[in-house]
């Protein structure tokens, strides 16, 4: 994972040195805006597509650390997928059944996950494609949604890989009179 212009390094190859001077002019062109986390596949070439899913409002009022962390678990995923010789946009609900089970469960994979962590990282995966759909990228997510509802509640949708050992919190808001009853 990188970065948009992290640092003002000196820059020691002579290629860099030749395209610095209008860097940040390209990256402004693509959309790509300073300190935008950005992913880079090992062929070297980006794919403005994944880089443009960092680069929205909604994403940049993010805490960095938000940020990051999608960051992180959208390069595992890809990761995964291009291991697999997939593109991310022929991803299907099996290639993610995959995914979870190394993630999570397979002996092989040296540093499995916790089910919170898998919960994290397929809400990451799942914003990813509910973006990528919405801007016409994908004409489908590999994420498939199954009915949540409740007897007394409203409809919701929850991910089908979402693990049922991994529960929500409740945050409950104590007044100060209250935490120092307690104390």
């Amino acid at each position: 994972m990188s970065y948009a212009r992290p640092s003002r390094r000196q820059l020691t190859s002579s290629v860099a040195a030749e395209y610095a001077s209008t860097l940040d002019a390209r990256e402004a062109a693509v959309g790509i805006r300073r300190d935008q986390p950005f992913l880079l596949p090992a062929t070297g070439q980006p794919d403005i597509d994944v880089s443009l899913f960092f680069a929205p409002d909604t994403f940049k009022r993010l805490a960095a650390d938000s940020q990051i962390s999608y960051a992180m678990d959208l390069k595992v995923f890809l990761s995964f997928l291009a291991g697999q010789e997939l593109n991310w946009r022929d991803a299907t609900r099996d290639d993610l059944v995959d995914f979870e089970f190394w993630r999570r469960r397979d002996d092989r994979n040296p540093r499995r996950v916790s089910a919170a962590k898998f919960s994290r990282e397929l809400a990451a995966i799942s914003k990813f494609y509910s973006w990528q759909q919405h801007q016409g990228k994908v004409s489908r997510s590999p994420v498939a949604m199954i009915d949540n509802r409740r007897p007394t509640g409203p409809p919701s949708l929850r991910p089908e890989l979402l693990p049922k050992s991994v529960r929500s919190t409740r945050v409950k808001w104590l007044t100060p009179p209250c935490v120092h009853a307690v104390a």
